[in-house]
């Protein structure tokens, strides 16, 4: 029984992805190490640590201790299976050294990181998301000073309080969870109902709820930090697990009078509009020399960040268009997910094996935008019509979805 609820969960599934593209990053150069990191505890956050059970899987004849102890194996394998996988990237590349503890040391901390998610509010099924942020927000910190700072007793030490928060968990959790909150506000019935709340009163406040939720938020900042410091190729990654979320908390939407574009640039605005700031952050960060900072330049620019998150926003949508209905929807999920993969493991090594270090994107497109054959105004033109052009393929795309087969049983939240 432990066995199947391992198989079902999504940690588990995810785990031969994020090996791959740990073993990838760590094998690279010293700079890609702070990447490393961030490979592995965002691996643990995909995992959801502060989830102990669905309330599917609460409903079922399975004791609470059960459920807890098959969740904390499933971390277990996305954080030790991944950092594994980098030592071995690590020795294939550079041979035994020091270095190969680092992804160890990284694991140890994300052990009590998960640890910690799960001993607390023991009776629910899962803590808030404010508490798994912050967290994580602590541990990347943590976990950054351990590679650049490393002091021998610290990651053992960790590793073993996360065993034995485990272990405490497993002991003290009831036989079941608490599947209703205890600080539930009542209400009075819709008869005698008097006032008019004031999110009520706003019309698209469900939708902003579904939409902009803490993580969304979150990746927002990330991706912003990305663009500024010049590596926004990276951007692929937090566009994915920012959007692909949305599509099932915003389905709902789809029968009610919503307009689809407005619905889209709900999701996409923000997106967009956090790459475009990340981008004039860079000039404050960096002051750029004058070949960086010509007109021409700072258009190519953002037109080539702007057609990148675009492009993997269309790439987003095209796993749930109706005119991939006739294929089945394992066959997609896996050509989807490869794509992703490969594309992500194509932008990880253009920055490990390019000359120019983090510096070689801003290079590359100042050398494209001063040779191109156009005036300022007609490379704004061809520009826009880019952005045009994509943009309409992704509304048409987005307009035209297919959600048959979904959401599934098995999901581990299709009853949440």
């Amino acid at each position: 029984m432990i066995y199947q609820l391992i198989r079902r969960d999504p940690a588990w599934k995810a785990t031969p992805w994020f090996a791959l593209v740990s073993a990838v990053v760590w094998a690279g150069a010293s700079p890609m190490f702070n990447f490393g990191v961030l490979t592995l505890v965002i691996g643990l956050i995909g995992g959801t640590p502060n989830r102990r059970a669905s309330r599917f899987q609460a409903g079922l004849p399975i004791e609470a201790r059960d459920l807890l102890l098959a969740r904390a194996l499933s971390l277990m394998a996305i954080v030790w299976v991944p950092a594994l996988s980098g030592t071995a990237g690590i020795v294939a590349v550079k041979g035994f050294s020091a270095l190969a503890a680092k992804p160890l040391a990284v694991a140890a901390l994300c052990t009590l990181m998960a640890a910690t998610a799960q001993a607390a509010w023991l009776k629910e099924l899962a803590g808030p998301q404010w508490a798994l942020f912050s967290l994580f927000m602590l541990f990347v910190f943590a976990a950054t000073l351990t590679v650049q700072h490393p002091v021998p007793l610290v990651p053992p030490l960790c590793a073993l309080a996360g065993v034995g928060l485990f272990g405490w968990a497993r002991v003290a959790v009831p036989r079941s969870f608490q599947l209703s909150s205890a600080g539930v506000k009542t209400y009075q019935a819709a008869g005698r109902h008097t006032g008019t709340g004031p999110l009520a009163a706003f019309r698209w406040a469900p939708v902003f709820r579904s939409v902009y939720s803490l993580k969304y938020l979150c990746f927002l900042t990330f991706v912003s930090f990305q663009v500024a410091t010049g590596t926004w190729l990276f951007t692929t990654f937090w566009l994915l697990v920012a959007w692909l979320p949305l599509r099932p908390r915003t389905r709902w939407l789809w029968a009610l009078p919503v307009g689809r574009r407005t619905l889209l640039w709900t999701m996409m605005g923000p997106l967009l509009a956090a790459h475009a700031l990340g981008y004039l952050a860079s000039f404050l960060t960096h002051r750029h020399a004058p070949p960086a900072s010509e007109p021409r330049v700072v258009v190519a620019g953002l037109a080539t960040i702007l057609a990148w998150a675009m492009l993997t926003m269309l790439f987003c949508v095209l796993a749930d268009w109706r005119g991939f209905a006739r294929v089945p929807r394992r066959i997609l999920s896996a050509a989807f997910s490869s794509l992703f993969v490969i594309w992500y493991g194509a932008s990880v090594a253009a920055l490990l094996f390019t000359r120019y270090s983090a510096a070689w994107e801003q290079h590359a497109l100042s050398q494209l935008a001063r040779a191109a054959p156009l005036s300022l105004p007609a490379l704004i033109a061809a520009a826009a019509a880019v952005l045009i052009a994509l943009y309409l393929a992704i509304e048409k795309v987005f307009s035209e979805p297919d959600f048959a087969d979904k959401p599934r049983v098995s999901q581990p939240d299709a009853f949440a």
